[in-house]
C-alpha cells in the first residue's frame, strides 16, 4: 500500500479535478492483501470512505500509472479494458461502432475476471458490468 500511496501523492493533480487525493491508507480496513486480490481489495476499501468524485478521479486519472508495474502484466492489461470502457461511456457521446466495442470488450473483462480473482467475487454488479452498453443505447450516456 506504501508504494501505492507515494504514488497517488506524487500525481500532480489538473485544475479540473476539484480535490487531491487521499492515501489509501484513508480508506479503512487495510492490513494485508494478496496481490492477485489487490484491485478488487483497493476498489471495495475505497467504496467505503471515498466521495464518488473522489472514485470517478481514482478510476479515469489515478489509477492506471499508480497501478503500472505493481500488478501482474495480466491484471493491469485486464484492469485498464475495464478503466477503458468507463472512460468512453462516460464521455459526451459515443458511436454505435464504440458501443459494439465495449460491449465486447466488458464481455471479455467478465470472462476473464473469475479467472483472475475468483468466482466467489463475481457479485451481480460485475455481471451487471456486461449490460452497461445497453443501458447507454436505451437511455443515453451514463
Amino acid at each position: 500500500i506504501d508504494a501505492l500511496d507515494n504514488r497517488l501523492l506524487e500525481i500532480e493533480v489538473p485544475d479540473i479535478i476539484s480535490r487531491k487525493p487521499r492515501t489509501l491508507r484513508d480508506a479503512s480496513g487495510w492490513k494485508g492483501f494478496m496481490l492477485s486480490h489487490l484491485v478488487v481489495t483497493v476498489l471495495y476499501s475505497m467504496f467505503l470512505c471515498y466521495l464518488a468524485n473522489e472514485l470517478r478521479s481514482w478510476l479515469f486519472h489515478y489509477s492506471v500509472p499508480v497501478l503500472f508495474g505493481i500488478l501482474p502484466p495480466a491484471y493491469f492489461v485486464h484492469y485498464t479494458i475495464f478503466v477503458s470502457a468507463m472512460v468512453t461511456l462516460n464521455s459526451l457521446s459515443v458511436t454505435v461502432i464504440q458501443l459494439d466495442r465495449i460491449k465486447c470488450q466488458l464481455d471479455d473483462f467478465y470472462k476473464a475476471f473469475e479467472r483472475f480473482y475468483g468466482i466467489e467475487n463475481c457479485t451481480m454488479n460485475v455481471h451487471l458490468l456486461r449490460h452497461l452498453t445497453d443501458v447507454v443505447r436505451r437511455w443515453g450516456m451514463l
